[in-house]
Order: C-alpha cells, then sequence, then structure tokens
C-alpha cells in the first residue's frame, strides 16, 4: 500500500509540476507578446500622427511608411484579438475567417510587405536613378498606389476567407473542406507575392543602393569636394538600415509562408507528429510577426 501511495504522489507531483510549468511559460509568453504588441502599436502610431500632422512630413516616402504603419497596426490588433482569445475553442465559422491568424490578417501583411516593395523600387529610383523623374512617385498618385495595394492585398487574401470554414472533426478545426485545390492556389499565390516577390525586389533594389555607395561611388562619393562628413554618417546610417530591412523581412515572411503552405498542402494527411511540428513553427511565428511589425516603425 505503501509503494502504492509513492506511485500515485510521484505521479500526482509530475502532472503537478508540469502543469505549473505550462501555466508559466503560457504566462511569459503572454507578457512578452503583450509587450512586443503594445510597443509596436504605440510606435506606429506616432507615425501615423507625425506624417499626418506636420505638412513638411507628408512626403511619398514617408505617405508609404504611413502605409505599413497602418497595415502594421491592423496586424498587431488581429494578433493581439488572437492572443487574448487563444483559450476560446474556435467554435463558428466568424473565428475561422476573422480570428484565425492565416486569414483576414494575410490582408494586412500582403499590404505590408507589397508596401515595403514599392518603397524600395521608390528609394532605388531616388538613389541609383535620380534623373528618370517620370518613374518617381508624387504626393499626387502615391494615394492611388496604397489604394491599389490594398485592393490587390483583398482581392488575394478574399478565396481563402470564402474557402475557410470551421469543421470539428478535423484535427486544424478551421479547413477549406472540399476546396482544398482552389486554396492551395490561392495559398501559394499568397505566399509568392508575400516572400518571394517582395524579397527579390527589394534584396535587387537595396544591393543596388549599396553598390552605388560603396562600389560605383555613384551616390555621395567621398572624392566629390560637394560631399559633406554628414553625407558619409548618413551613408553608413542607410546601408545598415537597408541591410537590416531585408533580413528582418526575410526571416519574418518566408517562415510564415513555409507555414501557411504545410498547413493547407497537409491539411486531413497530417500525423500527430507533423502536426506537432507544426504547433512549435507556429511558436515561432507568432513572435516573429508581430516583432517585425513593432520593429517597422524604427
Amino acid at each position: 500500500m505503501l509503494v502504492n501511495d509513492s506511485i500515485v504522489n510521484n505521479t500526482w507531483n509530475s502532472t503537478s509540476t508540469s502543469q505549473v510549468h505550462s501555466i508559466n511559460n503560457g504566462t511569459a509568453s503572454l507578457v512578452i507578446l503583450s509587450i512586443i504588441i503594445g510597443l509596436g502599436i504605440i510606435g506606429n502610431s506616432f507615425v501615423v500622427m507625425v506624417v499626418s500632422m506636420i505638412p513638411a512630413m507628408r512626403t511619398t516616402t514617408n505617405f508609404l511608411l504611413l502605409n505599413v504603419a497602418v497595415a502594421d497596426i491592423v496586424t498587431l490588433l488581429l494578433t493581439a484579438i488572437h492572443v487574448a482569445l487563444r483559450s476560446v475553442v474556435v467554435a463558428s465559422n466568424f473565428m475561422c475567417k476573422v480570428i484565425a491568424p492565416n486569414t483576414l490578417s494575410n490582408v494586412a501583411l500582403l499590404a505590408t510587405g507589397l508596401t515595403l516593395t514599392v518603397l524600395s523600387v521608390e528609394r532605388y529610383n531616388a538613389l541609383v536613378k535620380p534623373m528618370r523623374v517620370s518613374r518617381r512617385l508624387t504626393t499626387d498618385n502615391v494615394l492611388y498606389v496604397i489604394i491599389v495595394i490594398w485592393v490587390v492585398s483583398m482581392a488575394m487574401a478574399l478565396p481563402m476567407l470564402i474557402y475557410i470554414k470551421y469543421d470539428p472533426q478535423s484535427p486544424q478545426m478551421c479547413t477549406p473542406g472540399q476546396n482544398l485545390n482552389d486554396l492551395l492556389i490561392s495559398v501559394g499565390c499568397i505566399v509568392f507575392s508575400m516572400t518571394i516577390i517582395p524579397f527579390l525586389v527589394i534584396a535587387f533594389s537595396y544591393s543596388q543602393i549599396i553598390s552605388g555607395l560603396y562600389f560605383s561611388n555613384t551616390i555621395w562619393n567621398s572624392n566629390n569636394p560637394g560631399t559633406l562628413p554628414e553625407d558619409l554618417v548618413a551613408k553608413r546610417k542607410l546601408v545598415k538600415l537597408l541591410v537590416t530591412v531585408t533580413v528582418i523581412f526575410f526571416i519574418a515572411f518566408v517562415p510564415y509562408g513555409v507555414l501557411q503552405i504545410l498547413n493547407f498542402s497537409l491539411h486531413e494527411k497530417i500525423s500527430k507528429q507533423q502536426l506537432q511540428n507544426l504547433k512549435k513553427l507556429t511558436v515561432v511565428i507568432k513572435y516573429l510577426m508581430p516583432l517585425h511589425s513593432s520593429i517597422n516603425p524604427l
């Protein structure tokens, strides 16, 4: 009887310890995410207020940065709602279409990726091809570009919003039902437009700028008598910024794209081990995406 009591006590203690660790980890995760989301919303809101309220800040580049800030705020708010309701069982189509992190949030993420792409091209034209004025955006037409970005983002995310439905019989709860093949095509287009195309364009644009700064010396040439020491300091800061933006974009968006593809390509064929791996990847994405949205204003 003593042996049995010991086994029961050890089992209970082990279970209690595991539950305590789980609760502690969950609390720590919630605190970290809350800090990231809170700082991100404050930082992006500051960008929106500055560009909106100060006439001198209303340039084409700043309007694009404002659009990135708006998209990031939407992403962070949706992430906050998802985190707040993560303990609530998904039990409706509304939860799957709006709250689930791979549906409505795609609109904001697509808008962020496309705007960063346009921004990189605009910087490329301004620094590498300054004489080609016709290719530059103006304060008159940049608004139309921003509208097109959001319309394209919504159009690309629409199939996912339509097809995703609540299915209590599926291990993933939110599934495409009988429309898996159509949805896979849509997801592929979203991932390609959100990760591959932006990364290639951003990497090319910024590599050309870095080449002009350091190798061909066509931008702020240090041998030019008209180049001031302040220009050289700005040159180094610009290079650091461009490299940082490209690396952060790649680190944040590529895993998200991989997760999107895996989520729907595996679907009903998913095993317990694959589901566990997906959950681990989801944890990584859970921090990367809001972190990316929070870093953008910097």
